[in-house]
């Protein structure tokens, strides 16, 4: 225990020591990794030609499109133009004395304009 703990660290040395105690599941194991060669490279080549990686690929392509269109500069340009236009509407609305306010003088704008065609 006390070679393990020098070896492994106090933190790691339980991990040390359940490798040693299965030696010989851990060489099956090393075996079968260098016996495997290409197998992943199968795998990796069975899920390309798969419906899922093509979607993907198509998503991928999609989103590039979409990120060379928008332009961050234009919108950036136009939020800080269209902030002090809604900025002016909204002292307007506050002005009129909200909503309330602006429905009454939209009903005397109505009867102004067309009061006589209403009878």
């Amino acid at each position: 225990m006390a070679l393990a703990e020098t070896v492994a660290g106090v933190r790691q040395y339980t991990q040390l020591v359940a490798i040693m105690d299965n030696w010989d599941f851990m060489q099956e194991n090393i075996a079968r990794a260098r016996n495997s060669s290409g197998s992943l490279e199968e795998q990796a080549q069975i899920y390309a030609e798969s419906w899922e990686a093509a979607r993907k690929r198509v998503k991928a392509a999609a989103e590039d499109i979409y990120d060379s269109l928008i332009n961050e500069d234009f919108f950036i340009g136009f939020d800080n133009v269209l902030a002090p236009f809604l900025s002016g509407v909204a002292t307007a609305v506050d002005s009129f004395g909200g909503l309330q306010g602006i429905l009454a003088s939209v009903a005397l704008l109505m009867n102004k304009v067309y009061g006589d065609k209403i009878a």
